[in-house]
């Protein structure tokens, strides 16, 4: 099942109210704020399109629903310092650009599913992690884009 309801004037969500069944679903650009309780998503929900709203606070991975293979909270105004380490195995894509995170981010143990990963245009506290100059063999090394 499938929920698209992009491009619209939406200002938040019910997020316990969404139906159980749902794989996909994409609220990106609307107008939505406040916190993103994805802790309160269904279980089996595979991708979660929600760039480009007015998300903000911090963005707890541990939440995701076990599924989820895609993640995109781009151009929202998140904070904090992900926890990428609690990201489980099956996620595949990650789009974190353009929003407010701050620290440095952990790339020392990503899922091995991870195929890509973007961090570009925060606050990170410095370029690259230490020891990401000669990352681990394997799809790290893409996963790591920065540009």
């Amino acid at each position: 099942n499938s929920l698209k309801a992009s491009r619209n004037n939406f200002e938040g969500v019910t997020w316990a109210e969404l139906p159980s069944g749902l794989k996909n679903f994409d609220v990106s650009k609307n107008v939505i704020s406040g916190g993103l309780n994805l802790d309160q998503l269904p279980e089996g929900l595979h991708h979660l399109l929600a760039k480009s709203n007015k998300f903000s606070g911090p963005l707890l991975l541990k939440h995701l629903p076990p599924l989820l293979e895609t993640l995109d909270v781009s151009a929202n105004e998140l904070s904090g310092t992900p926890d990428l380490l609690s990201l489980h195995e099956a996620i595949r894509f990650v789009f974190l650009q353009n929003n407010h995170f701050t620290g440095t981010p952990d790339l020392s143990r990503l899922p091995t599913n991870l195929r890509r990963i973007v961090l570009r245009g925060n606050k990170w506290k410095r370029e690259l992690p230490s020891g990401m100059e000669d990352p681990p063999a394997g799809g790290q090394q893409k996963a790591a884009q920065r540009s």
